[in-house]
């Protein structure tokens, strides 16, 4: 584009293929009415049905703790599950937390006669751990006082076990504070002095043992007419002959006790008095070997504590899967869903959109069968967003039971389809080769009404500091004082301490902070990224090569000197990019860009280099700034200069007739303006949003995204 008073005139790189896709949306959105299939019946057949749904909060395919911590509002009961049923072992006052861990291989990495000391030792560990590991602090008597130690876990097996204590060790900020205690694997190999029905009995022998200095602790566990007992169990170690010798010494001081091997096939409850948090409470060590423990209240609400303190409607069972903790929520079917409309929709949506939406979930989560084995289905948006009894709304209850049963079949052979659906398609549904490479009949490329998503957002300025800095501030954080001599307007901050964000949002670290009274320069103005429309941070090319390297298939040969859209589908996604004009950047399907760009929304972008500039000099020559090599130089003779000006700093500013301002880089930089928010396949749930607020019925709206389809009701 011609700058009209420079000598040397610079072109922006044509962005044609962008305006076409959107002007195409825009045209095709009228053609709504017309394409829109006419079936929207509902068919009774024998649709699939299942009364209770298993949700894994925790499960080592997806999300892991090594422990959980539950707590009812109401009373609650312990127990376990077994092919028999469910027999409750032990009461839980309302409000009360208990943990639970599986009982397999932990760290004893320290010990002291003084809590605080033993928390603060535990603090410092807690910063080194993983998903799979946690820093505990349990309180055991020993000879008339109280001892804590600080204990690492859970680790399914010796090995692990032995690297994380040798991980431990080697920070120097830790064995510091170890204070030359010499730290061991524990494990699950212990001794029973016996078992008794009341519990009182139990406690006593306990005190024997650790009156003389054997650690013991109670162990709840069922006897051989499904009755509970109460044991004394003694040993917590790593391997089955380190028992010999603890088993000599507790008989020489309380001889009157046999110890014997315990029966590793029977649930138990080994319970522990764990100092960890503000106030000690129970800590439960469940057997791994196939154990079931059943958490129930009397009324919803089940709160679990690892994960974000969420409530939850019917009741927890724990186990573990592949070696790990395993947490599975168990509660009706159509109350699961209710969570589910409320956090993948929310209550805002109309009730259609709501209905519309009920029905996809629960024709998805009865598509997944047991897909993790042990559950159905998990709460992560790998599968639905399920956050528990907390987060439903009463708007989302209500299209749950206006559409009970009802379900999305194929009106072929009525078998239920796969019904995907995301937050925004950002004008057009994808293909789903554009996604996975693969064809669904039923999933077609569609204009969808997306731009409703964008009502009601703030506008964001792009600015540059005196300082030369660049980012973005909210326009009513600012005030408009007056213009540049290049017409420019310039406005003053209205508070202090005022966040600059790399993106026209609040998302990401600010880049700096600006005060009241600074002066700024808009060069830039934009609606807030929101799930239609979006604008990423500037990435400089060694930090997008890093990650570029870290996920995909194959790491890109050299420096990242330029990235470039290669292909792309039927909805303007992006399926192929090509980097330095010849390296396919290579992911197992075309969704994956998302994760490999630094998480990018959707794959309906484009990319902007910012060293993509092309510069027009006499007798139409041409040179493009990433041509030029990093001894060379760029002089730009402007309309008022007699003599060349070196381009110094990071930044070059461009600007056209038309007073539009690009920002430049003499290194390449990238950022990504795209489109919609996620994979962009069946549903848009915004979509939705609009098509129901223009008259559209739950059926009609799920006919349009899905084709071919009718819905079924057993």
């Amino acid at each position: 584009m011609n700058t009209g008073e420079a000598d040397t005139r610079i072109m922006f790189v044509s962005t044609r293929y962008r305006k076409h896709i959107w002007i195409l949306s825009i045209s095709l959105a009228l053609l709504w009415s017309v394409i829109v299939p006419a079936f929207d019946g509902t068919a009774y057949a024998a649709a699939p049905k299942l009364d209770q749904i298993r949700v894994a909060l925790f499960i080592q395919t997806r999300d892991m703790a090594p422990t959980v911590t539950l707590s009812s509002t109401s009373a609650a009961k312990i127990g376990i599950r077994s092919p028999s049923g469910i027999r409750s072992w032990l009461n839980v006052a309302s409000d009360t937390p208990v943990r639970f861990s599986v009982d397999q291989y932990r760290v004893l990495l320290y010990e002291s006669l003084d809590l605080s000391i033993a928390k603060n030792v535990a603090a410092k560990l807690s910063t080194l751990t993983n998903a799979r590991e946690r820093a505990f602090v349990f309180g055991i008597q020993r000879g008339g006082s109280t001892v804590y130690q600080v204990v690492t876990g859970n680790y399914m097996n010796m090995q692990e076990a032995i690297a994380a204590k040798d991980r431990y060790l080697a920070n120097s900020e830790v064995s510091s504070q170890l204070e030359g205690f010499i730290a061991q694997v524990k494990g699950p190999h212990h001794l029973t002095a016996g078992s008794f029905v009341n519990e009182g009995e139990a406690q006593a022998l306990q005190l024997k043992y650790l009156d003389v200095g054997i650690d013991a602790e109670i162990v709840y566990h069922e006897n051989a007419d499904q009755q509970l007992v109460y044991s004394v169990w003694i040993g917590d170690e790593s391997m089955p002959e380190q028992l010999d010798s603890m088993q000599f010494l507790a008989q020489v001081f309380v001889p009157e006790r046999e110890l014997t091997a315990i029966d590793t096939r029977i649930p138990y409850l080994y319970k522990r008095l764990d100092y960890t948090g503000a106030s000690p409470i129970a800590h439960y060590y469940y057997n791994p070997n196939n154990q079931k423990v059943w958490f129930s209240a009397d009324s919803p609400g089940i709160k679990v504590q690892e994960r974000s303190n969420r409530t939850y409607r019917g009741s927890m069972e724990l186990s573990q899967y592949n070696g790990r903790l395993a947490l599975i929520n168990e509660l009706p079917f159509e109350q699961y869903l209710y969570a589910v409309v409320s956090n993948e929709m929310g209550g805002g949506f109309p009730p259609e959109a709501l209905k519309a939406q009920a029905v996809a979930a629960r024709t998805f989560a009865l598509q997944q069968g047991m897909k993790y084995g042990i559950a159905h289905i998990s709460d992560t948006v790998y599968d639905q967003a399920y956050y528990g009894y907390g987060s439903e709304s009463a708007a989302a209850i209500r299209a749950v039971d206006a559409t009970a049963s009802e379900v999305v079949t194929n009106i072929s052979d009525n078998s239920l389809i796969t019904p995907f659906y995301s937050s925004n398609a950002g004008g057009f549904t994808s293909e789903t080769d554009e996604v996975w490479g693969t064809a669904v009949p039923y999933l077609q490329s569609v204009p969808s009404p997306d731009d409703i998503a964008e009502k009601g957002r703030h506008t964001w300025y792009r600015v540059v500091l005196r300082s030369g800095q660049i980012g973005y501030i909210r326009h009513d954080l600012v005030t408009v004082t007056g213009f540049t001599s290049a017409g420019l307007a310039e406005v003053m901050v209205l508070d202090n301490n005022t966040n600059l964000r790399p993106s026209p949002d609040t998302s990401g670290t600010p880049i700096t902070q600006v005060h009241q009274g600074d002066r700024l320069i808009i060069i830039e103005t934009v609606i807030e990224s929101n799930p239609y429309s979006w604008i990423s941070q500037q990435w400089k090319s060694d930090e997008l090569l890093s990650r570029i390297n870290q996920y995909a298939r194959k790491p890109i040969i050299g420096d990242l000197r330029s990235l470039e859209v290669a292909n792309r589908g039927m909805s303007g996604r992006v399926v192929s990019i090509l980097a330095n004009g010849s390296q396919a950047v290579d992911v197992s399907y075309p969704d994956a860009f998302r994760t490999v760009l630094n998480g990018l929304r959707s794959t309906r972008f484009d990319i902007e280099q910012t060293n993509d500039i092309t510069i027009l000099g006499a007798n139409n020559a041409k040179t493009n700034v990433n041509q030029l090599s990093n001894q060379d130089q760029l002089y730009v003779l402007s309309g008022n200069t007699l003599s060349p000006q070196t381009v110094s700093g990071e930044y070059l500013y461009t600007m056209n007739r038309d007073q539009e301002v690009r920002v430049g880089t003499l290194d390449p930089q990238f950022r990504f303006i795209g489109r919609g928010y996620g994979h962009g396949l069946g549903m848009s749930q915004y979509g939705a949003m609009a098509l129901a607020e223009i008259g559209y019925d739950y059926k009609r709206i799920l006919q349009y995204y899905y084709k071919n389809v009718q819905i079924t009701k057993g």
